[in-house]
């Protein structure tokens, strides 16, 4: 199964989930592949990968086999980036097809993975249309703030358009609320509201907010590793349970 972490808002943690699922699946025995299509390199920053000579880059420029840049990371299979993709979604926009390049190159190897993991950039870009195309399912983390459900609204939206044109059969798996404060009274209003309001999945196991979390990348590691036994880390081992028995 192939799962886009997608919101075209910013600071919605989606690199942290993207992560820490990977991590999460990797310890209940499941093979993994974790994509960075992010225009900033989060992946490989938060993973300390450094110096790699090549990246997903020069894969969509059919420069190098995608089997050939895979590296480990807590038992992690990664596909790492770099800020070069932004010069990359510039020369792909004129190759016929091109919203399906990453998905053509993935059908080479993503049969070895019980899951691979898009951690995707924070806008509607070539390269998300890209990870969107290739994804059978979607997670969108999700602040429960005012602008955290403008931005759902706008997500919702561009899904909607990439099913009906580029990927029928794209599904959304669920809603992730994060960096979830569960004592203050908006936090209740807003997950009130989407409950209301959209007939969407929300994941049942919410992601709180803990510092952990933040430090983490600073040591190159998921939160599991860095803080087994912190409320992020839990939060995320329930929620990767709750992705298994979908």
């Amino acid at each position: 199964m192939i799962i886009s972490i997608v919101n075209q808002k910013g600071g919605t943690a989606k690199t942290t989930t993207a992560i820490n699922i990977s991590s999460g699946l990797v310890k209940q025995d499941k093979k993994v592949l974790l994509l960075g299509m992010d225009l900033q390199g989060d992946i490989s920053y938060a993973l300390n990968i450094t110096n790699q000579e090549k990246s997903i880059s020069e894969v969509l420029m059919g420069e190098v086999l995608i089997q050939d840049i895979i590296l480990q990371r807590e038992g992690i299979d990664v596909i790492p980036t770099n800020i070069s993709l932004a010069d990359v979604e510039l020369s792909i926009g004129k190759v016929e097809n091109n919203s399906y390049l990453l998905k053509t190159y993935l059908s080479v190897i993503n049969k070895n993975y019980d899951y691979v993991i898009i951690d995707c950039s924070p806008s509607l870009s070539l390269l998300t249309l890209n990870a969107l195309c290739a994804s059978d399912q979607i997670i969108i983390p999700l602040q429960l703030t005012v602008m955290g459900v403008n931005g759902l609204e706008l997500m919702l939206s561009t899904v909607e358009k990439v099913k009906k044109i580029l990927n029928p059969s794209l599904k959304i798996m669920g809603i992730l609320p994060v960096i979830v404060d569960k004592r203050k009274n908006l936090s209740k209003e807003i997950m009130n509201y989407l409950i209301e309001m959209f007939s969407i999945r929300i994941f049942k196991n919410s992601i709180r907010a803990n510092v952990k979390a933040a430090e983490a990348p600073s040591f190159g590691i998921s939160v599991l590793e860095y803080a087994p036994n912190s409320t992020s880390a839990i939060d995320y081992k329930n929620l990767v349970k709750e992705i298994i028995n979908s």
